[in-house]
């Protein structure tokens, strides 16, 4: 897979398992191959955020819009939570990262990824972040409350 376009072939294949899968009401094998296929094309998007005219960030959208988070593994949600935040959903990526974090699972991986993530929001201008719906002023609000829950 060293080319955007075998990315996006391996990621159109994982789509259609998927939309075999829940044809065939095997839910969990679903959602993973979805998850898997979201994440590559979030890899391709950081890359190359202007790939093939922005169809792939399409797709990718659209198959975040199916997932449901009563299917989701633990890991699924971590790898939602990277794609979250790759797609610009800053407001979802925010969420997820609670989420696992109150899951209490691999809290020092949810920790570490946490700060990473506060980190470059603060980084990002007013602009880009009210696109994600994650305002400043909330990114600064999460940033304190995430190390408080820390130290708890």
């Amino acid at each position: 897979l060293h080319s955007p376009e075998r990315i996006v072939i391996a990621g159109r294949i994982l789509e259609e398992m998927a939309q075999i899968q829940r044809l065939d009401d095997e839910m969990t094998r679903a959602t993973a191959n979805s998850v898997k296929a979201v994440a590559l094309y979030a890899d391709l998007l950081r890359s190359d955020p202007d790939v093939l005219d922005g169809d792939i960030m399409r797709r990718a959208r659209a198959i975040v819009d199916t997932l449901n988070d009563a299917e989701l593994t633990w890991d699924d949600s971590f790898a939602l939570f990277g794609v979250f935040e790759s797609l610009g959903f800053y407001d979802r990526a925010e969420d997820a990262l609670w989420t696992l974090a109150e899951s209490g699972f691999d809290r020092e991986r949810v920790f570490d990824a946490g700060d990473i993530f506060y980190d470059r929001l603060r980084k990002l201008d007013e602009e880009t972040l009210a696109e994600g719906g994650l305002p400043h002023e909330e990114v600064i609000e999460g940033r304190d409350a995430w190390t408080r829950m820390k130290t708890e």
